[in-house]
């Protein structure tokens, strides 16, 4: 018969082991080797903790429904993702939402601002301990685009529904390097310049050197949210 001590000691190895493989992640994270060894924890934890097919979910006019299936059929995401299309909004593992921007400003109560004094407008993921997550795309920046960004009206629609679905998919944001020295030769050109993982925040406009993007690169996959969190990325 297993005893309560029995029980209690694996449910603590469990919960160390947890802990020690994303301090493995935080500390790993920095080298080619370390982000080879972070894909393979990543993968580890994704076959402990649950499966990689992921579901979504789009409030939206039709036109906005095609160009997200669209844009997620292509997705680098499906490098490590099963990703599908359902019409349960209640059984979706993500939704997805085109929202007028003045019920955008719940989430910009400390607005942020670009060098010429205009606000910065984001769209933003939010997730709580006990809810999927959510995801609300600025209806304003969807039809019209964000010049700062640096990347065509086609473009920012593929930056923006595949960077707020790797929020979605509990992928945290990525810094762009510039021009200082790149971690990795592949995201390094001739010109010295740097290609901006697609969870760099592109909306705020790209670093001295840094190349506009709108594609999943692997840097994507390797800095995770390291727990539940209550707020908007």
């Amino acid at each position: 018969m297993i005893s309560i001590a029995n029980i209690t000691n694996v449910v603590l190895f469990i919960l160390l082991t947890y802990i020690l493989i994303y301090v493995l992640i935080y500390i790993l994270d920095k080298s080619r080797i370390g982000r080879a060894i972070n894909d393979l924890i990543n993968n580890i934890i994704n076959l402990i903790i649950g499966s990689n097919e992921v579901t979504y979910y789009t409030h939206g006019d039709i036109a906005f429904k095609n160009e997200v299936n669209s844009i997620l059929s292509k997705s680098g995401w499906l490098k490590k993702y099963k990703i599908t299309e359902t019409n349960d909004p209640d059984g979706a593992t993500i939704v997805i939402n085109l929202t007028e921007r003045n019920d955008m400003d719940i989430f910009h109560t400390k607005p942020q601002y670009y060098p010429n004094g205009k606000q910065i407008r984001f769209s933003v993921t939010t997730q709580s301990s006990n809810e999927k997550p959510e995801i609300f795309i600025d209806k304003d920046n969807w039809m019209n685009g964000v010049p700062e960004s640096g990347l065509t009206l086609s473009q920012y629609r593929e930056y923006v529904i595949n960077h707020e679905f790797g929020h979605g998919l509990g992928y945290d944001h990525q810094k762009c390097a510039g021009m200082n020295k790149p971690e990795d030769d592949k995201y390094y050109n001739s010109n010295k310049q740097v290609l901006c993982p697609v969870m760099y925040q592109m909306t705020r406009g790209v670093p001295s050197g840094g190349i506009p993007n709108y594609k999943v690169t692997d840097k994507d996959f390797t800095e995770r949210i390291r727990s539940r969190y209550l707020g908007i990325l």
